[in-house]
């Protein structure tokens, strides 16, 4: 019968497991930082959505408004919008909204700031209004801009 050498027995010496162990950390730490990138667009991602979302339901909120020939035949009927309270014979609104779309008093309570932008056309023209609604994150003006999300929108006012 033969008799075994110990030292000639098979397995792995202590560098290729040292440098395994190496390659197997290195790739590790950069999927782990992989993943916060991930995450991170992911909330942008997420954020844009729920923007455009707001911005889509601001604009159908400013459809509804009645023509001004309707207002003027009806003069109980208003030129704000009833969710969001926008005036439409304004230039300029800002108005600020939490993350469900809920109209907030102040941006400090708010997550987006809507700004609408609204062009009437000249008096006597019969073309219709445009402009634009702007959603940015955070609301603060001191803050600098996270996000912006800006949706054109053309309304008939006549």
């Amino acid at each position: 019968m033969k008799k075994k050498n110990r030292s000639s027995t098979q397995g792995f010496s202590l560098v290729e497991v040292t440098l395994a162990l190496g390659v197997a950390s290195f790739t590790l730490m950069s999927i782990l930082g992989l993943l916060s990138v991930g995450m991170g667009a992911q909330q942008t991602s997420s954020r844009e959505t729920i923007a455009t979302n707001l911005a889509l339901g601001i604009m159908a909120d400013l459809i509804e408004v009645p023509n001004t020939a309707a207002i003027a035949l009806q003069p109980a009927l208003t030129t704000k919008s009833s969710r969001y309270g926008v005036d439409v014979t304004q230039p300029i609104t800002t108005i600020y909204l939490d993350q469900s779309g809920t109209l907030v008093t102040s941006a400090a309570q708010a997550t987006f700031k809507a700004t609408i932008s609204l062009t009437k056309p000249a008096t006597g023209e019969r073309t219709d209004s445009y402009g634009t609604i702007t959603i940015s994150w955070p609301p603060e003006v001191v803050a600098p801009t996270t996000g912006l999300v800006t949706v054109f929108v053309a309304l008939d006012r006549n």
